[in-house]
């Protein structure tokens, strides 16, 4: 039977996941499994991104330098990879954080006044450009087990080295990790307070399982909190500490329900 449904337990606990962290050019290679864990837990579908190296020829542009940045045509540049000079036959090199610096995340390129480029001059520009892979034709992603899947028919080898950008999200709550807590919830209620099915759709019995419900994710919002680097030790103290107010409120109202104990009757002769 069921007493409580995730709909009661979302008015409870937010399935809101506010990003805590960010991985940038993770390097993994797929194996012979096909398959890669992300550490950190749980990870935004919004924010990833597989990508490589996939050319041994640099792009190569020509552009002025000016006192505003420069935005390189490829999107996302391999960090260190960015070289600056004079002109194209290398007359003369431009030092990295000496004559200019690359926000590598952003894709550009700033002029330091006091570095050795003139503004507005013309600068040649080689780098190595990241090329993305497309998820459900060289790979698929398994949410809510952080887990990325080599797809055999496309463009990631065997051993091959990748590198993966994701988001950190602050929970792995999801509606997997909810379903499972309802489930033991109505479980625990049915087996030890209505094995009988006496109580049909009792109001106060389905509050009970809904906070036994929500108890149970604040203590695996708890453990999750600890595997995290980035969740300090206080947020796991903070989701025990709203398990156990919930345990104490689904203690409360299932007393209603035990039965009651009687004392001792007196021994008969017999």
């Amino acid at each position: 039977m069921s007493y409580t449904n995730i709909n009661l337990v979302r008015r409870h606990i937010s399935l809101e996941n506010p990003l805590v962290g960010r991985h940038n050019s993770l390097a993994v290679v797929f194996d012979t499994s096909g398959e890669i864990v992300l550490p950190g837990g749980g990870i935004a579908p919004e924010a990833l991104v597989v990508k490589a190296v996939r050319s041994s020829v640099p792009e190569y542009e020509n552009r002025p330098l000016a006192d505003t940045p420069l935005t390189l045509a490829g999107q996302d540049p391999v960090p260190g990879s960015v070289t600056l000079a004079s002109d194209r036959s290398l007359g003369r090199l431009y030092v990295e954080n000496v004559d200019y610096t690359v926000d590598y995340g952003a894709a550009k390129i700033t002029r330091l006044p006091d570095g050795d480029i003139a503004s507005g001059a013309k600068v040649a520009i080689w780098y190595y450009n990241y090329s993305r892979y497309r998820e459900g034709l060289d790979y698929t992603v398994a949410w809510a087990d952080s887990l990325i899947r080599r797809l055999p028919g496309g463009e990631i080898r065997v051993g091959q080295t990748v590198y993966v950008d994701y988001g950190l999200t602050g929970s792995s709550l999801n509606d997997n990790v909810m379903r499972q807590a309802v489930a033991e919830a109505n479980a625990i209620v049915a087996g030890e307070i209505d094995s009988g099915r006496a109580f049909g759709s009792d109001l106060t019995l389905q509050t009970a399982a809904t906070y036994l419900a929500v108890s149970i994710l604040c203590r695996v919002a708890a453990a999750d909190g600890l595997n995290r680097l980035q969740a300090p030790a206080r947020n796991a103290e903070s989701w025990l500490a709203l398990a156990e107010h919930y345990r104490g409120d689904y203690e409360r109202l299932i007393k209603l329900f035990r039965p009651r104990v009687t004392g001792l009757k007196q021994p008969t002769r017999a």
